[in-house]
């Protein structure tokens, strides 16, 4: 997963910054984050369906 540093244009899709950027070749991928546009962001983890079956026990 990739966040957008800058305003990009891939194709016909504009992504400001703090944007995911998704579709993107591999070969775009390593010159755009050598050139440092964008940046590798972790993906999101399911911490938060734990915390919701707490929530649901709870209710009953």
């Amino acid at each position: 997963m990739f966040k957008a540093n800058t305003i990009i244009i891939a194709g016909n899709t504009t992504y400001t910054e703090g944007q995911v950027v998704s579709g993107l070749s591999s070969i775009d991928e390593e010159w755009m984050k050598n050139a440092g546009l964008i940046s590798e962001v972790p993906a999101k983890t399911e911490k938060s369906s734990k915390a919701s079956k707490k929530e649901e026990k709870s209710d009953e």
